[in-house]
């Protein structure tokens, strides 16, 4: 059976890499030479065309005229990649189902959720989630969609929750919840990322700073007291505009440097929507896993699959601003190769045809720059700033929303970046 499987496996490896050759045809240089030729296949922008004699030839796709280019991207591109099978292995609990409370037998509890697509093949990364009230069934509702996509496991913390001496105290019933779930389940012990709001989003930070994991993602929070995060981990840090943690956010994102991104959104110290869940799970684990994608080769081909359908049916007939954002994402922070790459360059072509879509991506990073110019340089010794502004601050964001208002989806976060920040009760 093993044997059967990595036989199919290699086989659905090489037909990721080939389509089927076009028809014979006439192909045109921009220099005006033709050749007569099936093309075989596009990898990194190089066409491979066998000619009648059998004699096979290698040309840059931006070599031939539009029209040729054209039809080589349609032709071997829109064709979907295909993903390596998955066995699902023995479970103790059932799949596509949020599962609990779940007993560690030394008084910590959680609910779990196992994806439809968790494989025996690679150990699967984990999400673990810390609130600040308490974690409940559907606190990691949000994040299904994106585990399905993944094959990443979720849980959250039942016991965690803002209390005296919070951090240590949430932090010992993650240890407890980790060692479970490590024992009872294919998860990997590396490969985790941490996750909360409020709170429990500087739970995430204090989590990470003492276990081996990939990152966090932290919601409306601030790095606690003594946590010195790795910098070699990945963090997503995601905060409302008017948010009064957004100063400690972008304090925090500035210190990590490359290993970091702030992630604006309108509104104040509340979560953001659903979207923002699943966005901020697939950055993380796209930085993770294409840091080490020599060793992860079959999981790549996996998520590569999934993830071409989910920019082209899902995300591109109503946000194609967002496939800008991914396309950009994976092929230049990510430095994604092969086919993939060849598909998101076609579907960044696609997109271009609106010049807003770029303007998305680059207001994107104008944003992050304003967050660290500006909001990075206020210093507080107090964790929350509430009903705060400063002069400067108005008049660099009356200076980001000339310039940027004619992008929808910027000019929404950009009308708040110079508003004074929100108490609790005024979301």
């Amino acid at each position: 059976m093993k044997n059967y499987y990595y036989i199919v496996l290699i086989h659905t490896l090489i037909s990721l890499l080939h389509a089927e050759p076009t028809e014979e045809r006439i192909w045109t240089s921009k220099a005006e030479t033709k050749i007569s030729a099936r093309a075989l296949s596009l990898e990194n922008n190089t066409v491979t065309l066998r000619t009648p004699e059998n004699r096979e030839l290698k040309v840059s796709l931006d070599q031939l005229i539009t029209t040729d280019q054209e039809f080589i991207r349609d032709y071997f591109l829109n064709q979907p990649l295909l993903a390596p099978p998955i066995t699902l292995p023995d479970l103790p609990h059932p799949v596509g189902k949020t599962v609990g409370p779940i007993d560690t037998g030394d008084g910590s509890t959680y609910y779990l959720y196992l994806p439809t697509t968790l494989t025996t093949d690679t150990p699967a990364p984990l999400l673990f989630w810390v609130g600040p009230t308490g974690g409940k069934k559907n606190s990691i509702r949000h994040y299904i969609p994106a585990a399905e996509l993944t094959g990443m496991v979720l849980a959250v913390s039942i016991e965690g929750r803002n209390q005296k001496n919070a951090f240590q105290i949430n932090h010992e019933h993650t240890l407890k919840c980790l060692a479970h779930l490590q024992d009872t389940l294919p998860v990997s012990k590396k490969r985790i990322l941490f996750a909360g709001i409020s709170g429990g989003g500087a739970t995430s930070l204090y989590n990470a700073a003492r276990i081996k994991c990939d990152g966090a993602m932290p919601f409306v929070a601030y790095c606690p007291p003594d946590s010195h995060p790795n910098k070699k981990n990945f963090y997503y840090v995601i905060g409302g505009c008017r948010d009064f943690n957004r100063y400690h956010s972008a304090l925090f994102t500035k210190e990590m440097k490359g290993q970091a991104t702030h992630r604006l959104y309108p509104g104040g110290h509340g979560g953001p929507k659903a979207p923002l869940y699943h966005e901020g799970l697939y950055w993380l684990y796209t930085r993770a896993l294409y840091q080490r994608a020599s060793e992860r080769k079959t999981e790549i081909a996996r998520f590569e699959s999934r993830f071409q359908n989910y920019l082209t049916n899902d995300l591109l007939p109503k946000s194609p601003h967002l496939v800008a954002f991914w396309a950009n994402h994976l092929l230049e922070t990510c430095q994604v190769e092969g086919k993939f790459a060849d598909i998101l360059k076609a579907l960044q072509t696609k997109v271009s045809a609106d010049p807003l879509n770029g303007k998305y991506v680059e207001g994107r990073k104008a944003l992050e720059q304003f967050s660290l110019a500006h909001y990075a340089k206020e210093k507080f010794t107090s964790a929350n700033t509430m009903e705060h502004t400063t002069t400067q601050i108005e008049e660099v964001a009356q200076e980001f929303i000339a310039k940027w208002s004619h992008v929808p989806e910027i000019k929404k976060i950009a009308d708040e970046l110079g508003q004074k920040t929100v108490s609790l009760r005024k979301r």
